[in-house]
């Protein structure tokens, strides 16, 4: 069985592109891929993912309700924070700057990771809070399997849990 992975990243194909190639040559899984907010949103709602993997810095995309989010923090994308800001939507709406309109059910924080350029300190306690468990911080010489490993690591941490 290939595993579904929805990666949600606006820089894939320019620099971080090597780091797609072992997902693609090692067979076992089909991704896809959202370069902004609104995209990553409308894959998340039309098909179910093992695994989901969330850029922090994401820009906001066609969607009125996400530009006027990114506008509100100065259309930049390190204070505006739309995957972080898309975290929360899903999973604590009660706080979240926006609102989505469903969550499909297999959407819960065991299939989720965060690869981004913000340090452990920047954003790991919120992530805690979310129930996001895998976070790798993008760096200079960061091997370029490190997605698949991340993968891997999600695939086994929701495998060992019960999903509603």
């Amino acid at each position: 069985m290939r595993h579904r992975v929805l990666w949600i990243e606006d820089e894939l194909t320019t620099t971080l592109s090597i780091m797609a190639a072992p997902i693609y040559t090692s067979g076992r899984y089909h991704l896809t891929v959202a370069v902004d907010a609104t995209e990553g949103v409308r894959c998340l709602l039309s098909e179910e993912y093992s695994v989901v993997i969330v850029d922090i810095r994401l820009p906001p995309g066609t969607d009125q309700q996400w530009s006027d989010l990114w506008n509100a923090y100065g259309a930049s994308k390190s204070p505006a924070r739309l995957g972080l800001r898309l975290l929360e939507a899903l999973f604590d709406p009660a706080a979240a700057a926006l609102k989505l309109e469903s969550r499909p059910a297999w959407v819960v924080p065991a299939r989720f990771g965060v690869l981004t350029v913000e340090g452990e300190s920047e954003v790991a306690d919120r992530l805690a809070q979310l129930g996001i468990r895998c976070y790798v911080q993008k760096k200079a010489g960061l091997p370029y399997t490190a997605v698949v490993d991340m993968i891997e690591r999600i695939l086994d941490n929701s495998s060992s849990r019960k999903t509603p």
